[in-house]
């Protein structure tokens, strides 16, 4: 369950997310979570955009880089990242030290409690190596965890597949107690 001090560590992507402030607590308004990311020489998730969330990065110890819309900007301790809802962005942490961020997201919608269950399934083994869960799990989740993120490429038919076969999946998930 997510509650605000939580700690937990993604076993396939080596993040550690400390949730600082919870959207259930505030309305909806934000989520703020610290999040320390181990070096790495590939993005931590695939290029994505949340179509109703800005989010906001301060990078507080070591370095991150950023890519949006193609281009990636590298970031130090002290400086300030917005990316803009609909903004086309992923990251990674290329330097040999471990970054620590602290994340805000506006509105927070449901993002905490999306990443409590990414990184819960990512810790009972039912990711790949890119921390990807099965297709049926990834429409469950899409049903689930509403509008949180997109591939930007076709947008209109991830909604689709989310609204029918994640319906269906959720359904049936939830019958069965399958965790997602």
């Amino acid at each position: 369950m997510l509650y605000k001090g939580l700690e937990m560590t993604d076993s396939v992507i080596k993040e550690k997310y400390v949730f600082k402030e919870l959207g259930s607590e505030n309305g909806g308004k934000r989520l703020v979570y610290e999040c320390q990311i181990e070096p790495t020489d590939r993005a931590i998730s695939p290029v994505h955009v949340h179509p109703f969330s800005d989010e906001k990065f301060v990078v507080l110890e070591g370095e991150i880089t950023i890519k949006t819309c193609g281009k990636e900007n590298i970031y130090k301790a002290g400086d300030r990242i917005n990316i803009k809802k609909g903004t086309p962005h992923t990251g990674y942490n290329k330097s040999n030290k471990n970054a620590i961020v602290l994340c805000t997201v506006e509105p927070a919608m449901t993002m905490g409690e999306y990443i409590y269950a990414t990184t819960r399934l990512s810790n009972m083994g039912k990711t790949n190596k890119h921390n990807l869960p099965n297709l049926l799990t990834v429409a469950a989740m899409g049903y689930k965890y509403k509008d949180q993120a997109y591939l930007p490429q076709f947008i209109v038919l991830q909604r689709i597949y989310f609204s029918t076969v994640g319906r269906m999946v959720a359904w049936v998930y939830d019958q069965f107690h399958i965790e997602y």
